[in-house]
């Protein structure tokens, strides 16, 4: 049966083997949307390896040649797995699949939950953590394009407020000028201090970087699905506010350079989707962004 085949492989992302473990994303990640409400059910069973002892420090150190993960290991490779497998099927969910498979979104809605909850304890910038935070923004906007607009009570506009205000964290033009980079610096000049070789120092600071802006494109991007539906906060509308000045700060800054700028739409490009968003909802904000 289905259920049968989902045990299988939900049992080999379990197992600890990492092949094992990247197969069964695959698998469970692409099913067919007719199989994916059970998919889901099963997958959040791998949140038992994890969810009885929260880890309140941070996570282990960066995977760097010589250095060991820590005695934790077990449980956060069991998240990152769950993680890991959600963010593929996020990107296949049938369309509209959400409205009607309560079950399936409210299992995808406790996973958003459970990872916020975990990742607001750690400024940590290892890339296990980093890859827990894309995978974050990855279900976060499948699931709000697919409810903000259409089924607003079941991804209600206070929750879309918090997520929005964490993704935000992850985004240098959401961000003072100044501020992302100062603690970008700050995160990685912590996790040197634990580093005494200085070629590893040199690769792992190279890597966060790299991490980082992988991780703001998919940040962004979350942030704009976020704006379907009704406005989640007063703040959205004030020319003065958080919202806005994102936005402002996206149309008007200098194309990036970066290697990462092709995997994606550009700042203006995420600005404009963001105005298409927010306006398609809420077409009474018209005259203070669009004459702006």
């Amino acid at each position: 049966t289905t259920k049968e085949f989902v045990t299988v492989h939900v049992n080999d992302a379990r197992s600890g083997i990492e092949s094992s473990q990247q197969m069964a994303a695959l698998a469970l990640g692409n099913m067919s949307p007719a199989c994916q409400a059970i998919a889901v059910q099963e997958i959040a069973r791998i949140a038992e390896e994890f969810a009885d002892k929260p880890q309140r420090g941070s996570i282990g150190m960066p995977s760097v040649p010589g250095m060991g993960r820590g005695q934790k290991a077990r449980k956060e490779d069991a998240r990152l797995t769950q993680a890991n497998i959600y963010r593929v099927l996020s990107s296949n969910l049938g369309a509209e699949i959400l409205l009607t498979a309560a079950g399936m979104r409210e299992k995808l809605r406790n996973f958003i939950i459970d990872t916020m909850k975990y990742i607001s304890t750690t400024t940590d910038v290892s890339p296990e953590l980093q890859y827990l935070r894309y995978c974050l923004c990855a279900v976060v906007r499948a699931v709000s394009a697919q409810l903000s607009k259409k089924l607003p009570d079941a991804f209600a506009p206070k929750f879309r407020k918090s997520l929005f205000e964490q993704l935000s964290l992850y985004c240098e033009d959401s961000q003072p000028p100044g501020l992302y980079q100062s603690e970008l610096r700050r995160s990685i000049a912590a996790a040197r201090l634990r580093i005494k070789d200085a070629e590893t120092g040199r690769v792992m600071e190279s890597d966060v970087s790299d991490h980082s802006q992988m991780l703001e494109h998919a940040a962004s991007l979350a942030m704009v699905s976020l704006f379907l539906g009704p406005l989640f906060s007063p703040d959205v509308r004030s020319p003065s506010g958080k919202v806005f000045a994102w936005i402002d700060r996206l149309l008007t800054s200098e194309p990036s350079q970066s290697r990462f700028a092709i995997m994606g739409p550009s700042k203006d490009d995420v600005a404009r989707l963001a105005l298409g968003n927010l306006l398609r909802s809420n077409c009474d904000l018209a005259s203070e962004y669009v004459d702006h």
